[in-house]
C-alpha cells in the first residue's frame, strides 16, 4: 500500500511548494527597492513580476484554488487506487472465487449488475470483459477476479461518510475506529483517544470537501481559501493517507 500512496505523498510536497511560492510572491509585491537593484536581468524580471502582482490579484485565486482542486483530485484518485490494490490482493490470497467472503461476492455481483444497467463513466471499462470474468469465476473458480473498478468507484466526493461506505463495501469494517486508533492521527490532532481523533478527522475532511465544492459551485460570497489553511490540509492528508494505507495493510493480515 505504501507504493500506492507514494505519488500522492510526492504531490503533497509539490502542492506545499506551490502554496509557499504564493506567499513569497506576496512578499515580493510589497518590497520596495532602489532603482539600482533593477539594472540586471534578475532585477528587471523581479520588477516585472512585482508590477504584475500589483496590477491584478486574480493570480492568487487561480494558484490557491487550483492547488486545492488538485489536492482533492489526487486524494480521490489515490483512494481509488488503494481500493483497487486491496481487492487485487484479496483475490490473490484465495485459491478459487468461492473462497472469497460471501459479502464480497454478493457486492461484486451487484456492482456488475449496476454496470450493465447504467454503464461506466470510465471509457477504459470493458463491460463484456467484466461479465466474461464473472462467468468464468462462477463456472471454473479461477483466476479469481472481481470488478475492481466497481469496488473503487464512487459518485460523490469522498466525505467521511462516503469514504466509510466504499471501505465497508470492500470488506473493511469499523473503518473509522481503525483510523481513530492510529497513533499518528491522534498525534496530528493532539488527541489521546479514538473518539476525539475520529471527530477531529471528520471535521477537517468535511470542511475540505465543503471548500472543494465552494470552488466548483461558487456564489457571490465565495472567498478563496488562505495559505495557512491549504498548508494545514497538506499536513492533514500526509497523515491521513499514511494511516489509511496502514489500515488496509492491517486488514489484509487479519
Amino acid at each position: 500500500m505504501l507504493a500506492t500512496i507514494g505519488p500522492f505523498v510526492r504531490s503533497l510536497t509539490d502542492i506545499e511548494t506551490n502554496v509557499r511560492l504564493v506567499g513569497q510572491l506576496r512578499t515580493l509585491a510589497v518590497v520596495s527597492a532602489p532603482a539600482s537593484s533593477v539594472r540586471g536581468p534578475l532585477g528587471r524580471a523581479a520588477r516585472d513580476v512585482r508590477a504584475t502582482e500589483l496590477s491584478q490579484r486574480i493570480w492568487e485565486t487561480i494558484a490557491l484554488d487550483g492547488s486545492l482542486l488538485f489536492l482533492s483530485a489526487q486524494y480521490e484518485m489515490t483512494t481509488r487506487d488503494l481500493l483497487g490494490e486491496l481487492m487485487r490482493r484479496k483475490c490473490s490470497m484465495v485459491s478459487t472465487y468461492g473462497d472469497l467472503p460471501e459479502p464480497i461476492r454478493n457486492e461484486n455481483a451487484r456492482l456488475i449488475g449496476e454496470l450493465l444497467r447504467s454503464g461506466s463513466r470510465d471509457p477504459n471499462v470493458d463491460a463484456m470483459k467484466v461479465v466474461e470474468d464473472f462467468v468464468k469465476c462462477n463456472r471454473v473458480g479461477r483466476p479469481v477476479i472481481v470488478y475492481f473498478h466497481g469496488f473503487a468507484s464512487h459518485d460523490r466526493n469522498l466525505s467521511p461518510n462516503e469514504l466509510k461506505r466504499i471501505m465497508n463495501r470492500a470488506g473493511v469494517d469499523t473503518f473509522w475506529p481503525r483510523i481513530g486508533r492510529d497513533p499518528s492521527v491522534q498525534a496530528q490532532f493532539g488527541c489521546s483517544n479514538e473518539t476525539d481523533a475520529i471527530t477531529a478527522v471528520h471535521g477537517v475532511l468535511s470542511q475540505f470537501v465543503a471548500d472543494r465544492n465552494g470552488i466548483s459551485h461558487r456564489g457571490p460570497s465565495y472567498q478563496t481559501v488562505g495559505l495557512t489553511v491549504l498548508l494545514d490540509y497538506v499536513s492533514f492528508f500526509r497523515c491521513l493517507m499514511q494511516a489509511l494505507a496502514d489500515c488496509l495493510e492491517a486488514h489484509l493480515l487479519e
